[in-house]
């Protein structure tokens, strides 16, 4: 199917990515050279990139980020991090955090307070590098509770696939307790597919609600001095380049007017763009189902198949 359809928003992968930081002590050695080399294999297979510090993303799930709402200058961040997200911990931020995680992702908390009492040193290092999309996700939630919520159920949902994930590489294919844990994973993708549709519909909503905001933050920011003018289109750049050019506030603001409307054609653009992007992932939800239940038991097989020692493969010893 067309992978560009679907894409999980990335609070899944921040799920999956303190599910890696929560583990037990000795589950935290090193992935091997093997290990690693697998996962790169795979992930350029699917046209993925590693990561921009060169790990690879075996711990994440296999799916990209939002791809929505870039182009609206300030919204461009929304589902990603953006400059204010980053950064070391405040003084007292590692509890806001906690609260924060406390109150909204309560099974990931859970995890990392287990971390923090075997490992405190391990846990500070996990919480300094993921601190970023936490702060993401508070934002988002102050900026439009209906859409943190339904981040916040795809995040709850991935983190219990893990843990399905782990009961089907633990108990035989024949085996009732295996048949029911694949059942139960089949709902919590298919609930997810859901929700991320959920979610793109929410933020068209929200779109449209801030429609005039928008626009005119998108006006003020064309019209600065630092403006950056490659998203916006060519007619756009013309009426920009009249407004500088512009004699006299009349002429200045007519030019602003017609940037004005600019801007609101592009923002319909975009509001189309989604309504039709959401028809289509609305009608390949059974195919997108079967497509992600199949990588998650293709890469618990896998998994097994490591820890039990299958072959390393030509020329390498056991």
């Amino acid at each position: 199917m067309n992978r560009s359809v679907y894409t999980i928003g990335w609070i899944a992968v921040l799920a999956a990515a303190w599910l890696c930081a929560a583990r037990p002590a000795d589950a935290q050695e090193r992935p091997s050279e093997r290990e690693r080399k697998a996962s790169r294999d795979e992930s350029a297979a699917r046209g993925e990139r590693p990561d921009k510090a060169g790990r690879d993303k075996g711990c994440q799930p296999h799916s990209r980020p939002f791809r929505a709402g870039h182009r609206m200058g300030r919204g461009r961040h929304f589902f990603h991090l953006g400059p204010r997200d980053h950064g070391p911990l405040r003084p007292g931020e590692e509890e806001e955090l906690l609260a924060f995680a406390q109150e909204r992702l309560p099974h990931i908390h859970k995890a990392l307070e287990g971390l923090r009492r075997r490992n405190p040193g391990r846990f500070r290092a996990r919480l300094e590098e993921h601190a970023p999309r936490l702060r993401h996700l508070r934002r988002v939630y102050q900026r439009n509770p209906e859409i943190g919520g339904i981040m916040q159920k795809l995040a709850e949902n991935e983190f219990r696939i893990r843990r399905g994930l782990h009961t089907l590489r633990r108990e035989p294919p024949d085996s009732a307790l295996f048949d029911a844990a694949r059942q139960k994973t089949r709902e919590l993708v298919a609930d997810n597919v859901r929700l991320e549709i959920d979610v793109l519909t929410a933020y068209v909503g929200m779109l449209e609600n801030e429609r005039a905001e928008r626009i005119e933050n998108r006006v003020v920011d064309l019209i600065g001095a630092e403006a950056d003018l490659a998203v916006a289109s060519p007619r756009v750049r013309e009426f920009v380049d009249a407004y500088h050019a512009a004699v006299g506030e009349a002429e200045r603001e007519g030019a602003r007017e017609r940037i004005r409307q600019g801007v609101n054609r592009q923002l319909d653009a975009e509001i189309e763009a989604l309504h039709q992007r959401i028809e289509r992932m609305r009608e390949k939800v059974p195919e997108e189902v079967d497509r992600r239940l199949e990588r998650h038991l293709e890469a618990a097989q896998r998994r097994d198949g490591e820890r039990r020692g299958r072959p390393r493969g030509p020329g390498r010893g056991p």
